[in-house]
């Protein structure tokens, strides 16, 4: 269970990292990739940034094209959070779980 400081965190990471994502990469023209969660680890050692690429199918090439960009981003996100100690980002294909997938069904109903 994350901490408050930890989930405040989070949540800073995730809009500062949605919106370098938006500014400063070119991705492939027709990818849309969003930052669907962020997972610090206690000691702020390491981000996981949990990412939804649109179309599906252009998942792999776009986590390769972050990878080969992480220095980038990471100066950047360093730049715009003032913490101690700025986390490594790295960057994960967001899975939706069964569970998730019902409970979304369920709200459209």
């Amino acid at each position: 269970m994350a901490t408050n400081r930890i989930k405040q965190i989070n949540a800073l990471l995730q809009s500062q990292l949605s919106r370098l994502l938006l500014k400063e990469l070119d991705f492939k023209e027709g990818i849309i990739a969003t930052v669907i969660k962020v997972d610090t680890t206690k000691d702020l050692s390491i981000c996981r940034v949990f990412l939804s690429v649109m179309p599906e199918k252009e998942t792999r090439e776009t986590l390769k094209f972050l990878r080969r960009n992480v220095v980038s981003l990471q100066m950047a996100l360093n730049k715009k959070v003032f913490l101690r100690k700025t986390p490594k980002l790295v960057f994960l294909p967001y899975q939706e779980t069964e569970e998730i997938r019902v409970e979304k069904l369920l709200e459209e109903l």
